[in-house]
């Protein structure tokens, strides 16, 4: 069983930012993304490997931390702690520790204020997941 603040765990009620399958911009309206982007600023990506591996931070592209960061450590598509490296543990299609594995069931964890809010995963079956290429369309 998962902890979520009463606060996040309210909203995400209210508004159903974070449904049973990961959001995808498909299924999405603009009070879901406003909320979404709010809820997922400066929070941090981690593997779900029992190692707790930071894989990086959900901010603006230019952030030195930032997932989204083409030419840092954590955005870039040759590193090895990105996920949006095709050829790592974590954003291989084929990793079970990976955001892009649809099958997976221990993908990247998101935590922010030491709590873990969500999963960065393209597996629809994980409650509470994001999809990362939706939440790379936030920022």
């Amino acid at each position: 069983m998962h902890k979520f603040s009463l606060p996040i765990m309210l909203c995400i009620l209210i508004i159903g930012c974070i449904p049973d399958s990961p959001l995808d911009s498909e299924d999405s309206d603009d009070v879901t993304n406003i909320f979404t982007s709010y809820l997922m600023q400066g929070a941090k990506v981690v593997s779900n490997d029992g190692t707790d591996t930071f894989l990086g931070e959900i901010t603006g592209k230019y952030h030195l931390n930032s997932i989204f960061n083409k030419n840092g450590l954590y955005g870039s598509e040759h590193s090895i702690l990105s996920i949006w490296n095709p050829y790592s543990m974590y954003g291989s299609k084929y990793s079970i520790y990976s955001a892009f594995n649809d099958y997976t069931l221990t993908p990247t964890r998101i935590i922010k204020n030491n709590e873990e809010i969500g999963y960065l995963t393209t597996n629809n079956l994980v409650s509470g997941g994001v999809s990362p290429s939706f939440l790379q369309s936030l920022f």
